[in-house]
């Protein structure tokens, strides 16, 4: 799966340098390619969520596991986010 994962990674920027000399129906299509591999990178990574709208009661928990001292790291895998989706989201929260 890492395989797939790092030829899947290679093609995004490859995909967006060609954007610029494609048409407007290749550019959509390309796209459209660009974030179905973006998808399928990230469940293979353990981001399936990355991207997503948070939901409130993902706010709460997030909010509880930081407070009782549940590391960066642990959260992000517990919410199939990266360590800076769940730093932001905290700052976010926290700030409000």
């Amino acid at each position: 799966m890492q395989e797939l994962i790092d030829i899947l990674t290679e093609l995004i920027p490859a995909i967006s340098e060609a954007l610029p000399l494609a048409s407007e129906e290749e550019k959509t299509d390309l796209i459209g390619l660009t974030k179905s591999l973006s998808e399928i990178v990230n469940r293979g990574s353990g981001l399936a969520k990355q991207g997503k709208s948070w939901s409130a009661a993902e706010d709460a928990e997030l909010v509880k596991g930081h407070a009782e001292g549940i590391a960066t790291a642990d959260l992000a895998k517990r919410f199939s986010r990266s360590e800076g989706a769940i730093k932001s989201r905290l700052i976010k929260l926290i700030i409000k």
